[in-house]
């Protein structure tokens, strides 16, 4: 019994997989910066990633990059960000506990930043993915199935084992967090891109 519960737990625990289908041109693209895994740079003014090192805190430096929001919860990227002119803010946040609160102060950092922002967590997936998901409907008009499909096929590495996170997108009031955030980085429906045929997938 033991040992079957360990099983199902490390199944959820898997990473979606790769689609082998072509990656639209409007999802984040990768970038290759050294210390910063599963780099990706969403819009000009916003970036997305697993846990930078110390050498990747210089890399997102020297990449242009002058503001980090981190959303783990118990680990601060003082230490790995010394020495840097690097701004640093925080909002912790659980993957499988969390509020509309949460995601609207992360959205307000992106939002009130002048210069490019890094967005990052642990493995740059699930709550990286539910901000910039939310940032794709409230700052740029996606809807929420283009936002979701970016979340869960996008290659970021999306864990099953978070139900709770598409639950929270489809049930989004995203009209009243438009009218919560403001700021230069938040520039209210900026474009809105066209699928080929809508995405009919929403969660799994």
């Amino acid at each position: 019994m033991m040992l079957s519960a360990v099983v199902l737990f490390a199944q959820l625990l898997q990473a979606e997989p790769v689609s082998t289908a072509p990656r639209p041109q409007w999802w984040a693209q990768p970038a290759a910066v050294v210390g910063v895994p599963n780099l990706h740079k969403v819009s000009h003014h916003l970036y997305r990633s697993a846990q930078p090192t110390p050498a990747g805190f210089q890399a997102l430096d020297a990449l242009g990059v002058e503001q980090v929001l981190n959303l783990r919860q118990y680990h601060s990227d003082a230490d790995e960000a010394r020495g840097t002119p690097l701004a640093l803010h925080h909002i912790r946040i659980n993957a499988a506990d969390f509020g509309e609160r949460e995601i609207r102060d992360a959205l307000q950092v992106i939002a009130a930043a002048r210069e490019p922002v890094l967005v990052h967590c642990l493995h740059g997936a699930d709550r990286t993915g539910t901000v910039v998901a939310v940032y794709r409907m409230v700052c740029q008009g996606w809807s929420k199935p283009q936002a979701l499909a970016e979340l869960i096929d996008g290659g970021y590495g999306y864990h099953r084992l978070f139900e709770n996170i598409p639950a929270f997108l489809e049930t989004l009031d995203v009209e009243k967090l438009r009218g919560q955030v403001s700021g230069v980085g938040c520039p209210k429906a900026e474009y809105t891109p066209t699928y080929p045929h809508p995405p009919d997938r929403i969660a799994r």
